[in-house]
């Protein structure tokens, strides 16, 4: 058990004394008389002795040290028992390294922490992302890249894909004339919770992916007028426009006419 004794003076008055022993005072035994001589040495005041013990013997405070020592103490010195507080092991810290698998943000955790999908190389990724396209016909946009720019990277880049009816620009700025109109084709834009989120690693070049896979509105054939052309498809029939073109300009007139017009029995 630890002890701490102090001594309250103040500057005003003169230290106070233990009333006198021989029943000459009337006042009740708590009270205390001030001393009549001030020359008392305050060299006691505020005066901490921590892991000490107290004796009192023969009205005289004593406080006894770790090793022997006794030092008397004044009468007007008031002692505080307060218990020896010891933290013990639980509470001292002791260097210690993170695994791998629990660094925020490295390949291991986020393969354990929602990153269900992985591909070998960026490629599979894309290829992915096309059959994922052309299975549901929609469209995944990327809304966003996130590049980490700390020295020690845990992770490269973050992109982020959403699907095309939610939007990737920001609010449309589009205003209607007439508000009121029934229109038959509805609004693209449907707030769709799908997105797929991509990130690749320092060092490796495979790639982890959390896929949102559920959509708010219809897929397939009825998604089609929200969807843009692959560039394939659009490669094709600019091609085979132009060779419609060419082939009409080769031809003498009324054969070219006859291939846009053609007659009827």
């Amino acid at each position: 058990m630890s002890v701490f004794a102090f001594k309250f003076t103040s500057n005003t008055s003169p230290p106070l004394e233990r009333a006198n022993s021989d029943g000459s005072d009337t006042t009740s035994s708590t009270s205390l008389h001030r001393r009549a001589n001030s020359d008392a040495s305050d060299t006691f005041n505020s005066t901490i002795f921590p892991e000490c013990a107290i004796s009192d013997a023969a009205d005289v405070f004593t406080l006894t040290m770790g090793h022997g020592c006794v030092i008397p103490l004044p009468h007007s010195t008031t002692t505080f028992h307060i218990p020896n507080y010891d933290p013990g092991l639980a509470f001292i810290e002791e260097p210690h390294s993170t695994p791998v698998n629990q660094l925020i943000g490295t390949f291991e955790y986020d393969r354990e922490n929602g990153y269900d999908l992985q591909w070998d190389s960026w490629a599979e990724m894309e290829s992915f992302v096309c059959a994922e396209e052309e299975r549901k016909n929609i469209e995944l946009v990327r809304k966003e890249i996130w590049r980490n720019k700390r020295p020690n990277k845990r992770w490269v880049e973050t992109h982020y894909f959403v699907c095309a009816r939610q939007g990737a620009g920001g609010a449309s700025k589009y205003t209607k004339k007439k508000p009121g109109w029934t229109r038959s084709v509805p609004l693209k834009r449907t707030r769709c919770d799908c997105r797929l989120t991509v990130k690749t690693y320092p060092g490796m070049s495979v790639v982890l992916g959390a896929y949102q896979s559920e959509h708010m509105h219809m897929i397939g054939q009825e998604n089609a007028c929200f969807t843009r052309l692959p560039d394939a498809a659009r490669t094709e029939i600019e091609r085979g426009l132009t060779l419609k073109k060419l082939w009409a300009m080769a031809l003498p007139p009324s054969a070219a006419l006859s291939l846009q017009s053609p007659t009827t029995n």
